[in-house]
């Protein structure tokens, strides 16, 4: 596959499926889209090499509903939406196997009834969950099995305000690290 896109100001071929409501009141559904082959190599020296599978970036300002995704071996995160001011809404997703961070949400995200699955060691760092920027991060019925050695951990948690994490079920059999962060 390509990963090209018209107007590189909006990330251009850094991401394989980016989505962005320019303005508070949009609302975007992206329901049962799968990704479970991996990256396609990229050597045009303008970007690192990799793209980002699910993301939404500092243009989104509405609300994403990422409804019953999977992504597996990538090296750039699974869902990458930490970096805007909008809302991410993840519900029913698998993630397995990405560097970086499986999961990786930001203010106000929503993460529920997802599963994150370590069993090949993706070649970089990785943390399963990581919440950053701001708070407001709630996160339900997450299930995470590791089989891996982790060089990090298995959550992270470095987001400025107070986040909310329920029935959180983590089974670790990899070695290193820890498991919360």
């Amino acid at each position: 596959g390509r990963r090209d896109k018209f107007n590189s100001q909006y990330g251009g071929d850094r991401h394989t499926i980016l989505v962005n409501g320019v303005r508070s009141s949009a609302t975007n559904v992206i329901r049962s889209c799968y990704l479970n082959n991996g990256d396609t190599k990229y050597d045009r020296s303008t970007i690192v090499g990799h793209a980002i599978p699910f993301s939404s970036d500092i243009y989104n300002h509405g609300t994403n509903y990422w409804e019953g995704c999977q992504v597996s071996d990538y090296i750039d995160n699974g869902i990458y939406v930490s970096g805007d001011d909008g809302r991410n809404i993840i519900t029913g997703c698998h993630v397995r196997n990405c560097a970086g961070a499986g999961i990786r949400i930001g203010p106000n995200d929503y993460v529920q009834d997802c599963q994150i699955t370590m069993t090949e060691q993706p070649g970089y760092p990785w943390s399963g969950l990581w919440l950053e920027n701001g708070g407001g991060q709630l996160v339900s019925q997450l299930l995470v099995k590791n089989k891996i050695k982790k060089n990090t951990e298995i959550i992270r948690l470095t987001q400025d305000g107070p986040a909310r994490l329920t029935d959180i079920h983590i089974t670790d059999k990899g070695t290193d690290g820890r498991a919360i962060r």
